[in-house]
């Protein structure tokens, strides 16, 4: 058991760990955010993409020779390409949204009987259950952390390869 001189500094300690507790809050506020905005731009350019090639008429397509087949085959591999970019942006997106819930601090231990005790071994115990609950928010955060930099970076591959197909269709023209 800890004595009184021990416990002196965990007022102080409450402070800074109720800081860390609202950084966590805040970085967790931010990856909600991002997915929103990457989950709505993954919405709006796999429309984008299907308006301007997936109505392209494939039985008009040239075959003459072998080079115009690979051609072909290569524009069809990057259009799958960019479908399968975006498509599974928005799952990471939309996963990252629905992961694991943030846990809080609870007020089910503001009782009669806990007011009671001294204000330092109620600030150590305060600060116990924020540990508990910075770590495991913490590991939620970078959870959503790694499905939304997943989701940017098939965004960003998805609109690379729809800039590769742009150049593609102006060398056809």
């Amino acid at each position: 058991m800890a004595t009184n001189e021990e416990l002196k500094s965990a007022i102080l300690l409450l402070n800074e760990i109720k800081e860390i507790y609202y950084h966590e809050n805040d970085r967790n506020q931010i990856l909600e955010n991002k997915a929103s905005v990457g989950l709505a731009l993954s919405g709006i350019l796999l429309p984008l993409l299907g308006n301007n090639y997936f109505n392209y008429d494939f039985s008009k397509v040239n075959v003459n020779n072998f080079k115009d087949i690979v051609a072909n085959v290569i524009y069809l591999l990057i259009l799958i390409g960019i479908l399968f970019c975006f498509c599974f942006s928005c799952f990471n997106f939309y996963k990252s949204i629905k992961t694991k819930t943030y846990k809080q601090f609870d007020i089910r231990g503001f009782t009669i009987q806990n007011s009671a005790k001294e204000e330092n071994k109620s600030a150590m115990n305060m600060i116990m259950v924020y540990k508990e609950i910075i770590e495991y928010n913490r590991n939620v955060n970078e959870t959503k952390y790694k499905l939304v930099d997943k989701g940017m970076l098939f965004i960003i591959i998805g609109i690379i390869l729809y800039i590769i197909l742009l150049i593609i269709n102006n060398i056809k023209l």
